[in-house]
């Protein structure tokens, strides 16, 4: 670990890359639209970077962890046309309870913009509710997961933040599950509708091909969205546009940030690894007695399979990942942070190692 103050002017931006942690002593500065508050500590993960501007000359003390790194860019990095757009979703926004679906591909900055919208809405006092459906890079909540998330602080990186509702996919692929999570969001954000001036409703990468287009088509008329915000790289969204404007709905066509940071196939399985240990911290072999649980899904058991755990047929308790079978006795061993009891186990499409050690072991 290295500590160090470091002195910026106004109008720089500083790419902090993680793991570290960051601390305004002095001056005015925020990320992603959202202000810092002198002594509050930032903590960025590692693979992760956040851009840091500063509005007045100001003073930060950051500590470097491994593979940190930091460098200094002129301006602020935010593109204008992030401005304009949000500018006008939120003036509808206030004044009728919309929904913002952010579409495109890998690495194009839909969760960095999605933060950014957040963060803008929550300065003009707007109720904001995310919904992710990123499932194979989820940020609120593990991955197989569509998450919510009713921000009441500024955030900078959603991993840290406790997500208010989790919906079980089971998949990290969304092509295998495309009617699921459409029916999943359709219902959370006619929910969130509701209750809230702003939904956003953040998507995956999966846009190359008819099949892709075809399925964010579906989801933008079932949500009955009423913006579509398209990141456009190349021609790989042009159909689309016309597909949703042809359907009237409000389609915003942004260019992706040129600082967005590029991630190999590796680094977007440690970071989705990173996830579900995040999730699993304080998990515990559970032992469920198989003739007491309802199983859904269910092709054949195998050390690894990740499972969604139920207290009856609506109520989603958490994840659990299946680490033995005692045919004997009739007892499924799962891993899992739920403590409650399980009755219903529905079975995912994902299997994985988890080289956790349990906490305690419980019956």
């Amino acid at each position: 670990m290295k500590e160090l103050s470091l002195h910026l002017n106004k109008n720089k931006t500083l790419f902090l890359l993680g793991s570290a942690v960051l601390n305004l002593m002095e001056g005015e500065a925020c990320i992603l639209g959202g202000p810092l508050q002198p002594g509050r500590e930032i903590k960025v993960r590692k693979g992760r970077a956040i851009p840091v501007y500063c509005k007045t000359d100001s003073t930060f003390k950051i500590v470097l962890g491994e593979e940190a790194s930091f460098h200094e860019v002129e301006g602020n990095t935010i593109p204008e046309d992030w401005y304009n757009v949000v500018e006008e979703i939120l003036n509808v926004a206030k004044k009728d309870n919309s929904t913002v679906m952010v579409v495109g591909g890998v690495d194009v900055g839909k969760t960095t913009f999605t933060i950014f919208l957040a963060n803008m809405a929550l300065k003009r006092v707007l109720k904001v509710n995310l919904i992710d459906a990123d499932i194979g890079q989820s940020d609120v909540g593990p991955p197989a997961t569509i998450g919510t998330y009713h921000p009441d602080h500024y955030t900078y990186d959603l991993f840290y933040e406790k997500p208010d509702k989790l919906v079980f996919i089971g998949s990290t692929t969304p092509a295998n599950t495309q009617t699921k999570i459409i029916k999943a969001v359709s219902s959370l954000c006619n929910e969130s509708k509701q209750k809230f001036n702003l939904t956003v409703l953040n998507t995956d990468g999966w846009i190359e091909g008819e099949e892709a287009q075809n399925y964010k088509f579906r989801m933008a008329k079932e949500t009955k969205t009423d913006f579509v915000v398209v990141f456009q790289f190349l021609d790989e969204t042009i159909n689309l546009v016309q597909r949703l404007r042809m359907e009237g709905l409000r389609v915003f066509e942004v260019k992706p940030s040129s600082y967005v940071k590029k991630r190999s196939r590796e680094e977007r399985r440690k970071l989705r690894w990173q996830a579900y240990q995040k999730y699993m911290q304080n998990a515990v072999i559970k032992n469920v007695r198989l003739g007491e649980v309802e199983i859904l899904g269910l092709n054949c058991w195998k050390e690894g399979l990740l499972l969604g755990l139920y207290k009856d047929e609506k109520e989603f308790l958490g994840l659990g990942v299946l680490k033995g079978i005692d045919i004997r006795r009739g007892i499924l061993k799962i891993l899992t942070p739920v403590r409650e009891s399980i009755h219903r186990i529905e079975v995912g499409q994902t299997t994985f190692e988890l080289n956790l050690k349990p906490k305690q072991t419980q019956t």
